[in-house]
Order: structure tokens, then sequence, then C-alpha cells
């Protein structure tokens, strides 16, 4: 690859970049043991009242599922009411011992279900609410395929004295 004179280069390509690989001769990351599920559902559909109550969240709500798993719901834009994307991530060393993610078959309904089994209904009301609330979520998802496709997350150590782009990360 001939590169001429530039004063700019944007690789907005993710942590596999072509840009970090080839041109920048970043080091390649390394798997984090953390996995990402994405999607959104639109919060008028049918006459769901929780689903329609997820449009006065402000920006939106964050909720935790023990250490290991978080589910993030964002209103997209006040002139969209209604559609709302969320984002489920779950650190595979944090899961209870009952719960493991297989990349494109696991699914976020899956790793909340052997959660909550594993917290052997401790009589907690409000995680019982966010878990109906996550399950009503994905239960109707824009796209179903949203809820087999996962990826594990790459992290690049930016610390390395020789990443040969300006410094520490």
């Amino acid at each position: 690859l001939q590169i001429g004179a530039i004063d700019l280069i944007i690789g907005a390509d993710g942590v596999h970049s072509h840009v970090r690989r080839e041109i920048l001769s970043l080091p390649k990351p390394t798997p984090s043991g953390a996995y990402v599920w994405r999607g959104s559902v639109d919060t008028n559909a049918g006459s769901n009242d929780k689903l329609k109550q997820m449009q006065e969240y402000p920006m939106g709500k964050i909720i935790k599922f023990g250490e290991g798993m978080i589910v993030a719901y964002f209103n997209f834009h006040p002139k969209v009411v209604g559609q709302t994307a969320w984002v489920f991530t779950a650190r595979a060393n944090m899961l209870p011992d009952n719960v493991t993610i297989d990349c494109g078959t696991t699914t976020p309904i899956d790793l909340i279900k052997a959660y909550m089994d594993s917290a052997d209904g401790n009589g907690d009301e409000e995680l019982k609410e966010n878990c109906e609330l996550a399950m009503l979520v994905f239960g109707n998802t824009h796209q179903p395929s949203d809820l087999t496709w996962s990826s594990e997350m790459g992290v690049v150590d930016l610390n390395q004295e020789d990443i040969g782009w300006g410094g520490k990360g």
C-alpha cells in the first residue's frame, strides 16, 4: 500500500480496523471476555404500557443483572418518539457458573433467564420488574436476529511504548 503526503487519516472502522492494522501498524486487539448485543424496539408498538413508559426515560436507563450483565436503553431522538435502542453486555468471567456464552446462539434472553434462575427468586421485586421489562423489549425487538448476533469485544493496549502513533493512550 503506497500512501502519498497526507495531513489526516480518519479510521472510524472499529477495533479490527484496516487503518489501525495496515496504515498505523498498531497492535492487534486482544479478546476482552465481554460480549455485546445491540438492537432497537418501537415502544409505540401494540398496547403495552410498560413499553410506552420507556418513552419517559429522560435519555436512557441502565440496569445491572448481577456483576456480569448490563442492559441499557437509549431513547433515539425527541422527534422520533418511541424508538428506543438497547445494548446488552455480558462479561464471561463474571457470570454465574450456570451461565455460558456461545457466540451466535446465546441470546440476552438466555443469559438473563439463567441469571434469574441462579438468583433463586430472592424476592427482589425491582430485579423481577427489570427482568420482565428486558424480556418484553427483547420479545419486541425490530430485528429478531439482533438477539443471536453477538461479538466478543476486543481491546488494544495503548500503554505500549512502541505503538507508533504519538504517545500513550
